[in-house]
């Protein structure tokens, strides 16, 4: 691998902070830039940490849900884990409803992730696998938009919403397929509200990034020549990109339409195949 510039670690930086929460998979644009602009740069320490840029975007926006999470996780686990709790568990509602459902739909989320690990790692840099993902990212935004006039939120839904949700997440291990862009139109096809359908499927992105870059960590080789300064340019950028992508998102949900990132990946998932149509 060649070594990172600053350049390289500013636009890499954007490039994820903006596709890790716009619904366009930020896997698909990287197996693009890999195949079409040769534009191979990454190692993975630096994707790692570009990935604890944008959990730290996360982190920031949703301080509070977060300390919310985990706070009333430790304090209600005592009551779970009795007769009672056990009895009561999945029928429990409004607050301990969402708890559950987040962890519910992390624990779906990590079981398949375990299963795919090594088809997805085979795969990941194909490009025609890309459209392919690509297209189902664009088909779920279709989809999402048609049915986004719902008016529940996350604390109203059943456990089989987490189940859902955790399945559609779980799907963007696949190259081309955005994680952001399958939870939110499988939320609003559930009937979510279109800024609770977001903020659920940010929050719930939190422990499962988390957790895979813990995994991840473990590929990392360190070097005493790495080039610190520069990767942390990278980081920060990513997570002030992040940060903007999220709130812009966010706000998207609640006047616009996900119709323009729908029509995004179709056509990039088309020209995929048109430029690795040799391939077949």
């Amino acid at each position: 691998m060649d070594e990172i510039s600053l350049f390289d670690s500013v636009i890499l930086g954007i490039v994820q902070g903006l596709t890790e929460f716009f619904p366009v998979s930020s896997d698909g644009h990287l197996a693009v830039a890999e195949n079409v602009l040769g534009y191979h740069k990454a190692s993975i320490l630096f994707d790692v940490l570009l990935h604890l840029g944008t959990l730290g975007s996360l982190l920031f926006v949703f301080h509070k849900e977060t300390r919310e999470l985990l706070v009333e996780t430790v304090r209600r686990l005592p009551w779970w884990f009795s007769a009672a709790g056990r009895k009561n568990l999945f029928t429990e509602k409004g607050e301990t409803r969402w708890i559950l459902s987040i962890w519910l739909t992390t624990f779906v989320t990590g079981i398949f992730g375990i299963i795919l690990e090594r088809i997805v790692e085979n795969n990941s840099a194909d490009i025609r696998l890309a459209g392919l993902g690509f297209l189902i990212t664009s088909g779920a935004l279709f989809l999402g938009s048609l049915k986004s006039h719902g008016q529940k939120t996350a604390r109203e839904m059943g456990l089989d919403f987490a189940l859902l949700i955790g399945a559609a997440q779980s799907l963007a291990l696949f190259t081309g397929i955005s994680r952001s862009g399958l939870t939110i139109a499988a939320a609003l096809t559930l009937g979510l509200k279109r800024q609770e359908a977001g903020r659920y499927s940010f929050i719930a992105s939190i422990p499962i990034i988390t957790l895979a870059v813990l995994y991840e960590m473990r590929k990392v080789e360190w070097s005493t020549d790495t080039n610190f300064g520069v990767l942390a340019v990278g980081v920060l950028t990513s997570f002030i990109v992040g940060l903007f992508a999220i709130k812009g998102l966010m706000a998207m949900l609640t006047k616009l339409s996900l119709i323009p990132f729908a029509l995004y990946t179709l056509l990039l998932g088309i020209a995929c195949f048109m430029v690795g149509g040799d391939a077949w």
